[in-house]
């Protein structure tokens, strides 16, 4: 028996539990792994950028001190993208009051009310900031009118106003991992020698995270039950909206000489072809609707969100991969997602006497929007009131 398929039935059993010790299972299965002994690569790690691309500044009103009632109130939020990624803007972004107290807009309509104009001079819900660069600051004024005597029952009151700012941003992984021959394990224990090489865990900038496990330290040419478990955290300074990634924006493309058969978590299994020719539909589910992306939408039931995935063989640029996208919206529970586990087998397709170990590229890529919220106070003192 090939030394590359005695593993299958104990690295089934274990992919469930790599979801919850993660590296302590890796380092267990790579340990009886053929070759544990020979081969010996190591993973750098680098989050790149910061994980608060977006912060509030300075917020203060005018006038600075107390107010009287029904006058008006200036309240300016200064807000920075210090992302030191050049390429990472926010996008859509919106500035806006969602507690506002007793405070009305310059018409004197409450500003939670549904006629209100309470909102900032610039980057608003009816007129967003396209941009922001790293690097770039914007400070916006809301021209409010404090709530009137009567509202505040003639008593000194200390009102709390609550903001929030709202962007899409999006943060990419490359995760490498390592395939080898039985042939070049062999080579390597009749010599002596040692396969060490550095394969590389990049994380770009943003809060939302992907993080991905390999089942092993590396995969054995023609292994089956091998597998990459992906997930999402959340480690910036607030908070996915709806704690969930919306269908469609979840990307992880597989390199096709990685693997002939790639399954989903939801147990749909692709083929993949050799070479680079696109197939026919690769899953027998039906699609409905479109998505831009030379696959449609698959059918769901309601808008549960689960963490099924639609795959096709990549085109153009990404002809040589297999790319895979969430169908429905994936939630994060207190910043995390479930474990997202892909099986992968018959490994290391173009490997052999020729390129007898080699790197794959896995690539990630999640579009989401997010928000930080703040608060300020303002007294509103009757007792110096004259009108």
């Amino acid at each position: 028996m090939k030394i590359g398929m005695l593993l299958p039935v104990l690295i089934v059993s274990i992919v469930a539990v790599v979801a919850v010790s993660g590296c302590v299972v890796q380092d267990l299965l790579s340990g009886i792994l053929p070759g544990a002994d020979v081969i010996k690569p190591s993973r750098s790690t680098l989050n790149v950028g910061t994980s608060s691309p977006v912060l509030i500044g300075k917020v203060f009103t005018l006038p600075e001190s107390s107010v009287l009632p029904d006058r008006d109130v200036r309240l300016f939020v200064e807000f920075s993208n210090v992302d030191t990624d050049p390429l990472k803007k926010a996008e859509n972004v919106v500035l806006e009051l969602y507690d506002p107290f007793l405070f009305k807009d310059e018409n004197k309509h409450l500003c939670v009310s549904k006629t209100s104009g309470c909102e900032p001079d610039v980057c608003s819900v009816s007129n967003p900031c396209a941009t922001i660069v790293p690097g770039a600051t914007k400070r916006a004024a809301f021209h409010l009118i404090s709530p009137s005597l009567n509202e505040i029952a003639s008593v000194l009151t200390t009102a709390k106003l609550f903001y929030k700012i709202s962007y899409n941003y999006s943060g990419d992984t490359n995760f490498e991992t390592l395939g080898v021959t039985e042939n070049e394990i062999l080579r390597l224990e009749q010599s002596g020698d040692i396969l060490s090489t550095s394969l590389d865990d990049k994380r770009s900038s943003g809060p939302i995270k992907i993080y991905i496990v390999a089942g092993t330290k590396y995969f054995i040419k023609s292994q089956m039950g091998a597998f990459l478990v992906f997930k999402l955290k959340d480690e910036g300074n607030g908070g996915l909206k709806d704690s969930k990634i919306e269908p469609r924006t979840l990307t992880i493309k597989f390199p096709k000489a990685l693997a002939e058969k790639v399954t989903t978590p939801q147990g749909e299994a692709i083929n993949v072809p050799q070479g680079t020719i696109l197939t026919a539909k690769i899953t027998d589910r039906p699609f409905v609707g479109g998505a831009d992306l030379g696959v449609a939408s698959a059918q769901t039931s309601g808008n549960a969100c689960n963490t099924d995935f639609s795959c096709i063989n990549g085109v153009g640029e990404d002809a040589d991969k297999v790319v895979c996208e969430n169908k429905n919206c994936i939630e994060l529970f207190k910043g995390e997602s479930e474990p997202m586990q892909f099986l992968l087998d018959n490994i290391g397709r173009d490997l052999g006497d020729n390129r007898p170990h080699g790197s794959y590229l896995i690539s990630a890529n999640v579009k989401y929007r997010y928000e930080i919220r703040g608060q300020t106070q303002i007294e509103i003192n009757p007792y110096t009131s004259i009108g």
